[in-house]
């Protein structure tokens, strides 16, 4: 007791101009983050978009229509959706986007790949990493895949098709793709924007989704630019191999 009493002391004695440093200085530095971030990753987005020889369209809000086939960009968060940078290319056939994502419900910051093939018929999925997700579509589940099983959630509206596509070599890839995006976020995320993003509760899942003709791949937080090539690359193997496998199912 005569510690506890000696510690309450000296917190008692702490002046008042310390206290306004203890509790607003973390929140000064989340509000000077999220007030930076947005120039600062405009001019980032810009060079990038320069050399992958996509077209910058800024704060692009339309994108949220163009969404509308992967569901989850729209039903989960609402009217409260944000597209906060928005590069886009198009080219055999296939449209190209690279942006940044705020949501709300739940609060999330994140980079996201959509592409839209022509050539693409898919049945709905949306994959999720983590397990405690309750969403009103209906589970699917590989007893025989553990390290799937382990990793993702399959969230779908048709069972029967969904078992069709995800063969084992499918299931592969997105276990890979799943450690090579973590791997892709720890190499392009600034330690001092992974700390904000951890204390503003902005971190989100993995997950892929797809429907019809369009594929979209979302990182768990929003990464450096610069990792922005090899994030196109990933989701554009992730898109030939669908193509591949709905091939095969005719």
């Amino acid at each position: 007791m005569e510690i506890v009493d000696l510690i309450f002391g000296c917190v008692g004695k702490l002046p008042e101009w310390l206290w306004f440093v203890i509790v607003g200085g973390p929140l000064l530095a989340m509000f000077l983050f999220h007030l930076s971030l947005g120039p600062r990753r405009s001019a980032q987005w810009k060079r990038i978009a320069l050399l992958l020889g996509f077209e910058y369209n800024g704060g692009d809000n339309s994108m949220v229509r163009a969404l509308k086939p992967v569901g989850s960009h729209i039903a989960v968060d609402g009217f409260e959706t944000r597209v906060l940078e928005v590069l886009s290319n198009e080219e055999r056939g296939v449209q190209r986007w690279l942006l940044d994502h705020a949501g709300s419900k739940p609060r999330t910051l994140c980079t996201v790949c959509v592409m839209r093939s022509s050539g693409l018929h898919l049945p709905y999925f949306r994959l999720l990493s983590g397990s405690s997700v309750r969403l009103p579509k209906e589970q699917v589940v590989f007893q025989e895949d553990q390290e799937f099983s382990r990793i993702f959630m399959l969230i779908t509206d048709d069972p029967a098709a969904i078992k069709r596509l995800f063969d084992p070599l499918v299931r592969r890839h997105f276990v890979r793709l799943f450690y090579r995006c973590r791997e892709l976020e720890r190499a392009n995320t600034d330690r001092l924007d992974l700390l904000m993003l951890r204390v503003s509760n902005a971190i989100g899942r993995f997950e892929v989704e797809a429907s019809g003709d369009t594929v979209s791949v979302r990182l768990s937080r929003l990464i450096n630019p610069q990792g922005a090539p090899e994030f196109l690359a990933l989701t554009e193997e992730t898109l030939q191999i669908l193509k591949g496998k709905q091939g095969e199912m005719g």
